[in-house]
């Protein structure tokens, strides 16, 4: 039973973890279709953007001026550890007031990230 104990526990804390994630990406999703939709129409990237409640899952996700989000995971994940999301048209930044001259495509900068990447989504690892 011990042994079984010694590989279960950090088994279940590492999927406790990486479920709480999935609420953070849950609002990075809203802050992407935000970021997609003003991008469409040259306005600001985080026009209508409401801030995060924050709770012990996440403390604040946070769209920059060039449409990079980021959130700031709570303490039930890792205090103050970041996931970061930069948005891209035809390979190419977004630039503010321009509208994309194809499609937006996310993706996540690990560099930057700095949530113990056992615990990131695949796309971010």
């Amino acid at each position: 039973i011990g042994i079984l104990a010694a590989v279960a526990i950090p088994q279940y804390s590492s999927y406790v973890v990486r479920a709480r994630v999935t609420e953070v990406l849950s609002l990075v999703a809203k802050a992407q279709l935000i970021v997609v939709d003003n991008a469409n129409f040259g306005s600001q990237f985080n026009f209508g953007w409401e801030p995060v409640v924050p709770n012990d899952n996440v403390l604040a996700v946070d769209i920059a001026a060039n449409g990079v989000i980021t959130a700031t995971l709570g303490r039930d994940i890792g205090l103050t550890d970041t996931l970061v999301y930069v948005p891209t048209s035809a390979g190419v930044g977004l630039v503010p007031g321009t509208i994309p001259a194809a499609a937006v495509v996310w993706s996540c900068d690990a560099a930057a990230s700095t949530l113990n990447p056992s615990h990131r989504p695949t796309d971010c690892r």
